[in-house]
């Protein structure tokens, strides 16, 4: 089984900070947690290694497992670790091999 995490970041108007990969995948920070990682240190890692800034943990969600992943070649599944994370500075610069592009999206965007 693989464990990923992922962060879930608001600004000061609650807008989302969505990210965008080189496979043209929007989605939160986030990545798969190495071995022998807590999965709190590997949200803020990629934090880190995704935006260029530091973070902290505010707050858990209840993780989400799945048996089958959807198109996945094999029968493992993965679990998922979801952190909202509060940035300890806005002043974020992408990190280029991690992801190409970032926005910022109002709730009224998400439909």
């Amino acid at each position: 089984m693989m464990i990923a995490c992922a962060a879930i970041i608001f600004d000061e108007e609650g807008r989302l900070l969505l990210v965008r990969n080189h496979f043209g995948f929007w989605a939160g920070v986030g990545g798969w947690v190495e071995k022998g990682e807590r999965p709190e240190d590997a949200v803020l890692r990629e934090v880190l290694e995704e935006l260029g800034v530091e973070a902290e943990v505010v707050q858990v969600f209840h993780p989400y497992l799945e048996w089958q992943a959807f198109n996945a070649d094999d029968e493992r599944g993965f679990l998922l670790f979801l952190y909202r994370v509060r940035l300890l500075s806005h002043d974020f610069s992408l990190q280029p091999s991690e992801v190409v592009e970032a926005r910022w999206t109002a709730p009224d965007e998400w439909g």
